[in-house]
């Protein structure tokens, strides 16, 4: 457990060769340092862009003044705008950017509340960085 973000790391593990992201941009969207800090290296070793924001108003800011993301990684569960609604307001601006709602297995109905909010799919804790790329990867 890293400041209480639980992270299960594969072995073997995933080559980055089998995972290219060159030339993508994702956005991590979470209020967790550690989850910041976790997701930044697999993507930085999977070669992606990677931009970090740390609640959901700075998440829409930010996808407001790039429009090249190519890719949201959401935190479903932050402080000041939740995941949710941070959604919602991506969506009103960018309908076809991939947002992966990220919360705890804990969260009833997770896929159908993220999907209903505008999610492409939903990504349950702890973060098992194999199935995270792969999910990315598709």
């Amino acid at each position: 457990m890293i400041c209480g973000l639980e992270v299960i790391i594969n072995k073997p593990a995933v080559e980055p060769e089998h995972f290219d992201f060159s030339g993508k941009t994702i956005l991590n969207v979470t209020d967790s340092l550690a989850g910041l800090d976790v997701i930044a290296l697999m993507l930085e070793t999977h070669h992606a862009n990677y931009i970090r924001a740390r609640d959901g108003v700075e998440a829409v800011e930010i996808c407001r003044q790039n429009q090249n993301v190519d890719l949201i990684l959401m935190d479903i569960q932050m402080p000041i705008m939740d995941g949710f609604e941070a959604t919602q307001e991506i969506r009103k601006f960018n309908p076809n950017v991939p947002i992966i709602g990220i919360t705890y297995s804990g969260l009833k109905n997770g896929l159908e509340v993220s999907k209903e909010a505008g999610c492409n799919d939903i990504f349950f804790k702890p973060v098992e960085m194999k199935r995270l790329i792969k999910m990315i990867d598709n």
